[in-house]
């Protein structure tokens, strides 16, 4: 098989030997406990499927296996504001393209509602603050 630059994560594997029990969260997960290998498009992947079948954790697994925090981010900058992260990072054997991408973003459609909310939410106190009755000196 010729070397390919794209895309830069080719493949994941599941390292069944390294799992003490595919009872225990997430490997109990249909999609997780049969997950062998899976091989990345070179422009794009997507996982479909229905909620709760295992997508997003298998997504972080990914980021967090390549450095990234669960949260989103870059590699550099990474933050978490709970400590929820599943253990089947410890557990994929990553195969990589020779050519490194020049930069890397983790997006999580949560980052942005987390950080939408905290917006929303600044907003609304300052606008309660601006409008709130004031104390009157008599």
């Amino acid at each position: 098989m010729a070397l390919q630059a794209k895309p830069y994560l080719q493949r994941i594997e599941l390292d069944f030997d390294s799992v003490e029990s595919l009872e225990d969260y997430p490997f109990h997960i249909p999609a997780i406990r049969e997950l062998y290998e899976l091989k990345f498009h070179p422009d794009v992947t997507f996982f479909v499927g229905e909620n709760g079948s295992g997508k997003s954790t298998l997504l972080e697994a990914i980021a967090v296996g390549q450095g990234f925090g669960a949260e989103g981010g870059t590699k550099n900058m990474q933050f978490a504001t709970a400590q929820t992260v599943s253990p089947l990072h410890r557990h994929l054997k990553f195969s990589k393209s020779f050519k490194k991408p020049r930069d890397y973003f983790f997006l999580r459609a949560e980052f942005l509602q987390r950080r939408h909310l905290r917006r929303r939410t600044w907003l609304s106190e300052w606008i309660r603050r601006q409008i709130a009755p004031r104390s009157l000196p008599w």
